[in-house]
């Protein structure tokens, strides 16, 4: 059965990816592609599906084929780090180039 307050812990988790990172480690966990990643990638192009996940995304996809997480867990710590990763983009300032005249 599924601990709704443990969900509500993943949402509050500061650094998904440094979570992420910390519980594939402990497991024994890549992000090495695999088979079955060949075929969805395959799949994707053929529907024109533009899907590309990055190393903790990965990570996450495979903590959950491990059974280390579960779909629910996945399913917010996903969410968490999308909110992680949109914040830390609106925070990135401009790089301004000095000009050279």
């Amino acid at each position: 059965m599924d601990d709704p307050g443990l969900v509500q812990a993943l949402d509050q988790i500061e650094n998904v990816a440094g979570t992420v990172a910390s519980l594939a480690r402990l497991h024994g966990v890549t992000a090495d592609a695999e088979p079955i990643d060949e075929f969805v990638g395959a799949a994707a192009r053929l529907s024109d599906a533009e899907i590309e996940l990055d190393h903790t995304e990965m990570l996450m996809v495979k903590l959950q084929r491990a059974g280390v997480i579960n779909d629910q867990q996945g399913f917010a710590l996903h969410v968490t780090y999308l909110h992680q990763r949109a914040a830390s983009a609106d925070r990135v300032e401009p790089l301004h180039v000095a000009s050279t005249r």
